[in-house]
């Protein structure tokens, strides 16, 4: 059994408008199965919390949360990859870290690094590390459902 999200709709359930008009600002639609994680959730936490990085400088890493899009207040001492930090501010947050355009991030472990999910091309609905330190991709599963379903206790 896959884990469950926790503390769903924390800022309150994200319309179909609302959404629509992030994706229009970031000039990208979401792949599908995101979008309805989103809809469905808009952030939260899973009960399960632990992934593995693949490859020789991989390892175990525990993940914290899914952002939420929301425009809830917050400021800089909302910490960064908590739940009241927004997807919005996250993305800005990433870009400017030099994360690359094709991948929006949708949380973070606790070291400060992105679990991704590919906007374009072959990575399109694929879930992705960017580790910060490395400034790298990582492929982590062929979706989110199948991210979700491999977190498992620490």
């Amino acid at each position: 059994m896959g884990a469950e999200i926790w503390d769903v709709n924390r800022f309150g359930p994200l319309t179909e408008d609302r959404l629509v008009a992030f994706e229009s600002e970031l000039g990208a639609s979401f792949p599908d199965e995101y979008r309805a994680f989103l809809l469905q959730h808009n952030g939260g936490v899973p009960n399960r919390g632990t992934f593995n990085i693949p490859g020789e400088d991989g390892g175990e890493r525990p993940f914290h949360c899914f952002f939420a899009l929301h425009d809830a207040p917050w400021n800089d001492s909302t910490p960064e990859g908590s739940q009241g930090f927004p997807l919005q501010a996250a993305l800005a947050d990433f870009r400017a870290d030099g994360g690359p355009a094709e991948v929006l991030p949708v949380g973070k472990d606790w070291s400060g690094s992105y679990v991704c999910v590919g906007l374009a091309g072959n990575d399109r609905g694929q879930v992705l590390y960017y580790d910060h330190g490395t400034e790298q991709l990582v492929r982590l599963a062929d979706s989110l459902a199948a991210f979700v379903a491999g977190l498992r206790e620490p």
